[in-house]
């Protein structure tokens, strides 16, 4: 019997809406910290999360039990 394998990988970028309220930066740690459980509760593998203020940067992998979109509205 024949196994298939993928890895899928996802690089997604959050951007603050409103530009006047930013993530502050003595939070980043805990919200990144935070993302990274989300996405370990969801079966991903968070390889890096960072950014900035007023925008985060994710690259995780897509587990194969969740679609994108699912995945990123549980992010």
């Amino acid at each position: 019997m024949r196994d298939t394998y993928s890895n899928i990988y996802l690089h997604i970028i959050f951007h603050i809406k409103n530009i006047e309220s930013p993530i502050e930066e003595s939070d980043l740690p805990e919200v990144f910290r935070y993302i990274g459980g989300v996405i370990r509760s969801n079966s991903g593998i968070a390889y890096i999360v960072g950014g900035r203020p007023d925008h985060v940067h994710i690259l995780t992998s897509l587990p194969h039990t969740i679609s994108i979109s699912d995945f990123v509205r549980a992010i």
